[in-house]
């Protein structure tokens, strides 16, 4: 993880490494962090049903329901 959060430093517009690294920080329960890299990819692509998944655990995780529903 370690290694992908410094190459998405050096490069944030690599969705691919934001990818990698949502889905690793999801496995680990970082749901914040992985929340994070979520953005990041639905600013690039809207259409990426990991990302909406993380976004709404993290509006239920912190009890916005209605957040989560249009998410």
């Amino acid at each position: 993880i370690d290694h992908l959060k410094r190459v998405y430093q050096r490069q944030p517009q690599n969705i691919n490494t934001a990818r990698q690294l949502q889905g690793m920080l999801l496995l680990q329960g970082r749901i914040d962090e992985a929340a994070i890299m979520s953005e990041a990819v639905q600013r690039a692509d809207t259409k990426d049903p990991l990302a909406d998944l993380v976004l709404t655990l993290r509006a239920l995780k912190n009890g916005h329901p209605d957040d989560a529903i249009t998410i």
